[in-house]
Parts: structure tokens; sequence; C-alpha cells
């Protein structure tokens, strides 16, 4: 039999000894479509496993019968098997067939009742008041960085001799930066993914984080408290932002899909973050793409990050995997359902008019201040 597995605290394993009795060519395929059920979800898993025992179990059906009932079986096994894995293998888009609304009909997850991205009323928001973040190698300059198109967004990893991590916040514990990227549209009146009382910022960026104890973020994304991610907005400035000029840069390096470069760093990843890290909103959601679990306490903060519309340019330059202009990769916002939205705030709270004035001329003195203390 294969390995065993556990369903809901019932031990199942599937009996490839019976299938001894099939004709050669079906005894050699039916063991690799027997495999094929161990990779699917744990809920598909057991209930096709059940229906399989359920059916060879029964005594008036004959024996050959049996066995070509599994076959079929485990033939739709591959199907769904199939179906769930388009999803993981890069079968999905953001139009189309496979656009966001049929992405539950790719894989089932994405149909959950704690979906993101959401709207944000504030109106609604219930105020908190947690420990301030604490941001552990944040400051210190990587080695290199890797910015790649991978056909659904602009990503970055880096190389970094002390792995950035962030705790407290709120936080139920130490979680270790993997990897940011980004999310935009065609032109600066969309392209974030959560909106704030029904107004799209033209690009959002997320810093994904695993929790420390779980050792990678492969298995993080299998856990309920597997994943942070900060949500970052962006608005338009009317000068380049200095942080952002070599990402900007290497942009244009990597147009094409599955394209990657790798470049020295020259600033550590405090700099591509607002100033005030201790104003945000907080819910427990999910991945906005498939598979979307939904493993992730998500961060969106209060002040947004200035990018002119020049530097906007070449993100909207990069392609999708279909050669298509890689703009609009943002999932609309999810039922918010029973969910709360919680927020922390720095101060007595933020006058929106005021905040983005005073914010985005902080910000850039901040910014300068990190380029000149990096060059």
């Amino acid at each position: 039999a294969l390995p065993l597995r556990s369903c809901y605290n019932v031990q199942y394993s599937l009996p490839v000894g019976r299938l001894a009795s099939l004709e050669h060519s079906l005894t050699r395929s039916l063991p690799t479509l027997e495999k094929f059920i161990f990779t699917l979800s744990e809920s598909v898993f057991c209930f096709v496993h059940q229906v399989i025992n359920f059916i060879v179990g029964c005594r008036k059906v004959r024996t050959s019968d049996k066995m070509m009932m599994k076959l079929a079986l485990l033939l739709l096994c591959l199907g769904l098997y199939s179906q769930e894995s388009n999803a993981e293998a890069g079968h999905w888009s953001y139009g189309g067939s496979t656009g966001p609304s049929h992405w539950g009909n790719l894989v089932s997850s994405c149909n959950g009742r704690r979906q993101s991205p959401i709207n944000i009323e504030t109106a609604n928001v219930m105020r908190e008041n947690w420990a301030p973040f604490v941001f552990k190698n944040y400051d210190m300059k990587p080695r290199r960085m890797r910015i790649k198109n991978n056909g659904h967004a602009a990503q970055v990893e880096i190389d970094a001799a002390a792995a950035p991590r962030v705790d407290d916040g709120g936080l139920a514990g130490e979680y270790i930066f993997a990897q940011f990227h980004f999310h935009w549209g065609s032109d600066s009146s969309k392209g974030s993914e959560h909106t704030i009382n029904g107004v799209r910022y033209p690009m959002e960026m997320h810093f994904v984080h695993y929790k420390t104890e779980y050792g990678n973020i492969r298995t993080a994304v299998t856990k309920a408290d597997g994943l942070i991610v900060l949500g970052v907005m962006f608005e338009i400035s009317q000068t380049d932002n200095p942080a952002f000029t070599p990402l900007i840069n290497a942009l244009k390096e990597i147009r094409e899909p599955d394209m990657t470069i790798e470049v020295d760093a020259q600033y550590p990843l405090r700099a591509f973050l607002p100033r005030n890290l201790q104003s945000f909103y907080r819910y427990e959601g999910s991945l906005t793409t498939p598979t979307c679990n939904e493993v992730v306490t998500w961060t969106i903060f209060d002040q947004a990050v200035p990018i002119s519309e020049s530097q906007m340019e070449s993100f909207r330059n990069l392609k999708f995997t279909d050669g298509k202009s890689l703009v609009n990769n943002f999932r609309p916002p999810q039922t918010l359902t029973n969910r709360k939205v919680l927020m922390s705030f720095d101060g007595a709270g933020s006058d929106a008019s005021s905040m983005k004035s005073m914010g985005m001329a902080v910000y850039f003195l901040s910014s300068l201040a990190i380029v000149m203390a990096n060059m």
C-alpha cells in the first residue's frame, strides 16, 4: 500500500496490492494514478478515498467491476488533480476565462470566506493599542537583489547576511522576510488590490514574511498563522523616488516574462517602506493569487509611498506570460463576511489630507537621508 495519510484522525492507505488482478497495462498505470491523489488537498483526498473504499468494499459488486470502478474513480482524481494544479502551475490570469472571477473554478480555496484583498471602510474599523513593530535587519543593506518578471508581477528577493525579520506590532510571533512584489494598473486611477473607503491607489507593494518556527515559506502556507504581508500603497509624486531608481532601472532588463536580473543592492529594505510604520490596518485574510490560502495576517500601512508617473511607466512596460502588457494585475476586493478590521494609529489618528501632504514631504526627507548614507 501507499504510505499512510491521516484524514480526520482516521488512517487511510490505498490498497495497491488489489490491482494485481488487472491486466498488465492497467497494473502499471493505476499506481501512478493513485499517487496523484496524494498531491490533492486534504479534503479532496479524504472524500475520494472514502468513495473508493466504499465501492470496492461492496460485496454485491463483482471483483472485475470493482477494479474498473476504481480505475474510473482514479481517473476522476487525476482530473481533479489537474484542475487544482493548473492554478499552482500558473494557468491563471487577470482576465478572461482564467481571470479572478474564475479562480474558484481553478482551485476551490479561492472560494473561501476569508479572502483578500478587501475594501477597508475606516468608519467601521476597531482601534487597538499594540506594541510597536520591531524590524530586525531592515536597516542592513543586502548583498544582492534578484528582480524577476514572473509573468504576473515584478518580484524581488534578496541575498542578505542576516535575514530581515518582523516582530511585535500585534503579531503572533516572529516572521522572516521572503520577498516583495507589486500590483499596479494601466493608469494611475487604479492598481492597488486593497481599497480604502472604495479608493484605489496606483500601485500596492506586498512584503511577504513567513513565521520563523515553520522554517520555510512552503511549509508556512499550510499553517493558519503561517504568513504576514505588509501592504504599502503608492501615490503619484511630481519627482522620482530615489530609493526605487535602481529597481526601476532593472525593470527595463526584464520586460519579458520569466526574465530575472541580479543587481547589487543599493539600499536596505527600510528605504522602500513608509516612514510611519506604527499607523496601519490589520485583518485576517488570504493570498491574493491562486491558490488563495487563508493563512495571511494582513497589515496595510496608513501612509503611502511616493512614486512618479515616469517610474510607474517602467512597471507598465512589463509583459504578462501571454505577451500582453502587464497591467491591472490586481484582484478585486472580496467580501469581508464576519471579519473585523482593526487599526493601530501613531498618535490621536490621521487626517487624510494633512497626513498625505506632510507624509510625502517627510518620506522624501527620510529617503534622501538613506540615499546619502548609502552613497
